[in-house]
This record gives C-alpha cells, sequence and structure tokens, in this order.
C-alpha cells in the first residue's frame, strides 16, 4: 500500500502569500485609513470649500472608507 507521500508527490516549497506580511499590511492599511479619515474631516478648515467641487468630496470620501 503507497503512503500518502507516494501518492500526492513532492510538492515544491511554498513560495506563496506570507500570511504575516499580509496581516502587516492590513494594519498599516486601518490606521493610514484612520489618518486619512481624519484629514478629511478637518480638510474644511483648511481648503475653502469653493474650490473643491461637490463631486471631489465624494471621491475623497471613498479612499479611507476603503482603507479601514
Amino acid at each position: 500500500m503507497p503512503s500518502k507521500r507516494d501518492l500526492i508527490g513532492d510538492s515544491p516549497p511554498n513560495n506563496g502569500l506570507r500570511w504575516s506580511h499580509f496581516q502587516w499590511n492590513r494594519i498599516s492599511a486601518f490606521f493610514v485609513g484612520v489618518v486619512a479619515m481624519s484629514l478629511y474631516f478637518s480638510m474644511d478648515s483648511v481648503v475653502d470649500a469653493s474650490q473643491i467641487p461637490s463631486w471631489g468630496y465624494e471621491i475623497l470620501a471613498v479612499i479611507p472608507i476603503g482603507l479601514i
């Protein structure tokens, strides 16, 4: 009776995604999203509202939400 190793064969080493890097990328994106959201909310005090079109605020709001 063949063993599992004989049936499956020698698999190549895993060169795929490293979960530790993936985890830190998600954590970093969350914190960047929080900072971007705070900058978005404080943008009214820094930039005159007439300089940015109404659709610009909607597009800028998507970036931090997507990162969070």
